[in-house]
């Protein structure tokens, strides 16, 4: 797709088998669509949508409707399309106000955390003693709930990532002495559904 302030020129696939690319010239790049021999030689589609350029949208919603093409101009212009989330693994007490900035700067409404942000974890291998929090939180669970607090206040929605099915070989599941769930096995037999 190209544009300038009053142009919209794009070329979009119509389906899965056509190619859709472009080339860089000097001054100028082209369009192109085609197809790949080890996919599909014919049959293969493709439009071409010229237009002013506030029009776009409206036009390669067009082409998605009439094509059944996912909607992707309907994601776009849905309300959640900018609740996409700022991840971090840094973020403490002492950090929190200039990652929320960023986040802010970024758009986002989201904060994803993840676990080593709060909790020991020498890689993977303390995985499992989520009560054990890094020196950055010497009221542990107190201070993790603040920082969250303030994230919220700030408009910013938080959350924690957590490997929940992994126990790390230093946690204290497994030493000093191995946790006897660790060996509970289950064989679970799903029906067959037929067509």
């Amino acid at each position: 797709m190209i544009w300038n302030d009053d142009l919209a020129v794009n070329v979009l696939a119509t389906g899965p088998c056509a190619n859709v690319d472009s080339e860089e010239g000097e001054g100028y790049r082209i369009l192109q669509a085609g197809t790949d021999e080890k996919v599909r030689l014919t049959g293969a589609t493709a439009a071409l949508i010229t237009c002013a350029r506030s029009e776009l949208l409206d036009r390669i919603a067009t082409v998605e409707g009439d094509y059944g093409l996912p909607h992707g101009v309907a994601s776009r212009r849905h309300p959640l399309y900018t609740a996409s989330y700022y991840w971090t693994s840094t973020v403490n007490p002492t950090n929190v106000e200039e990652h929320i900035h960023y986040a802010r700067m970024g758009g986002f409404r989201l904060m994803s955390i993840y676990y080593p942000a709060f909790l020991e974890s020498r890689g993977y291998r303390l995985i499992g003693n989520y009560d054990v929090y890094r020196p950055e939180y010497p009221n542990g669970k107190v201070d993790l709930k603040a920082m969250l607090t303030k994230i919220k206040q700030a408009g910013i929605t938080p959350g924690c990532h957590f490997l929940h099915s992994h126990i790390g070989r230093d946690s204290r599941y497994v030493t000093p002495i191995p946790d006897h769930r660790l060996n509970l096995t289950r064989i679970s037999r799903w029906p067959v559904l037929s067509e």
